[in-house]
């Protein structure tokens, strides 16, 4: 009787004890941290990486390894109702390379293959048609397959670890966007758009290009959207020589960043470890002021779903990507603090259902709630980049 009174008093202490844990935990934030690292851990791809074993190399001289291409159409041609109708058509002004982000959610290998049979790929195209889309009223769009990262790569592995992995999936974007300057860009302006893991691909894509003076003369702007647990800090926007921040509506050669949280959102699970820029999608400004709903020109309803297979089969859903109702103005306010861009709180709308990670990040809408504002100032950069350019040459 005394050893099961002794075994019920440890048991009761040890509930407590982990009860002060978990309440510690739950304070800071760190309770949901542990709860995904163990996940991460335990649900991560058996094997280590081993680039050997990725898929076959992607050859972009073929059509099949392009998610979109301006000859097609394809969920990058949808626009809301009411909005003008696309111009991704080879006959834009400009050009679009859209690096999309973490569609492959599996854990059946660290990499994806290149499979059109997959809820992979229609994550792919999820993000075709509700970022990428965005910028048919200004360019061609130019979107590569690339054989990315697993989830799994966010969630298991040391940022050391991850980053080698990462370094390794860039080269398929590297050679994509080879191609793309040999075989399609024709001299033309070229705006990168990406987000998520695409953004961490766009970094590494804009070092090449900054070592490329002739090319980086092409580059109008870059929408690096969403970058996360990676730092896109001012260290890495001075690390490059040709590119700066973007501190106006109209500034040029420059970068554009923001990671969406919700109103009173404080514990950022998936922050990066230094604070990242952040340019205000409403005034195009780079500081703390709260720009009014007045600003916003529009939100986007989504297209589609986005969908989740962390292990076992990926086979296609056989999503449908429709258009999207028309735009909602004066959706939200926004604001820049610490490296945040905060917004009105979702709770209970379609954004949150769908966008929202942890401690109300809204990641996965990070450009449709600003598809109004990012349509129009794209535009507006472009008419810079070629009124500039026009007065250069007017001036040799």
């Amino acid at each position: 009787m005394k050893f099961i009174k002794k075994i019920m008093l440890i048991l009761v202490a040890l509930i407590i004890l982990l009860s002060i844990i978990y309440g510690t935990l739950k304070v800071t934030g760190n309770d949901q941290k542990l709860i995904i690292s163990a996940v991460g851990y335990l649900f991560q791809p058996s094997d280590d990486f081993d680039y050997t074993k990725m898929a076959s190399k992607p050859d972009y001289s073929l059509e099949k390894y392009w998610l979109s291409l301006p000859a097609r159409t394809d969920e990058a041609d949808l626009v809301p109702e009411g909005v003008e109708e696309s111009i991704n058509n080879n006959k834009a002004p400009a050009d679009v390379f859209y690096i999309h982000g973490t569609g492959y959610l599996n854990n059946a290998s660290w990499t994806a293959a290149i499979n059109p049979h997959t809820a992979t790929e229609d994550n792919a195209k999820f993000s075709l048609a509700n970022e990428a889309s965005i910028f048919n009223g200004c360019c061609n769009i130019y979107a590569p397959h690339y054989r990315e990262a697993s989830m799994f790569a966010y969630l298991g592995l040391t940022a050391e670890k991850r980053d080698h992995l990462l370094d390794v999936v860039f080269k398929d974007i590297a050679n994509a966007f080879d191609y793309f300057i040999k075989h399609h860009n024709q001299g033309r302006p070229i705006v990168i758009v990406s987000h998520s893991q695409g953004a961490h691909m766009a970094m590494r894509l804009l070092q090449k290009i900054d070592m490329d003076a002739t090319l980086t003369n092409r580059i109008v702007v870059a929408y690096l959207i969403g970058s996360g647990p990676v730092s896109l800090d001012k260290d890495y926007v001075n690390s490059l020589t040709h590119f700066t921040t973007c501190t106006a509506p109209n500034s040029i050669n420059c970068i554009v960043h923001w990671d969406t949280y919700g109103e009173n959102g404080s514990k950022k699970i998936f922050s990066s470890p230094k604070p990242s820029i952040c340019i205000n999608p409403l005034s195009w400004q780079e500081n703390d002021l709260r720009a009014p709903a007045s600003q916003h020109l529009g939100a986007a309803p989504i297209s589609g779903a986005y969908t989740i297979k962390m292990e076992g089969d990926d086979t296609s859903e056989n999503i449908a990507f429709k258009r999207q109702a028309e735009l909602i103005p004066q959706y939200t306010w926004a604001q820049c603090r610490d490296g945040f861009l905060y917004v009105a709180d979702q709770a209970g709308t379609d954004y949150d259902k769908l966008g929202k990670l942890p401690d109300k990040s809204y990641h996965g809408v990070d450009l449709p709630m600003f598809y109004g504002n990012i349509r129009e100032n794209v535009k507006h950069r472009i008419a810079e980049f070629l009124q500039q350019h026009q007065l250069k040459q007017s001036t040799n």
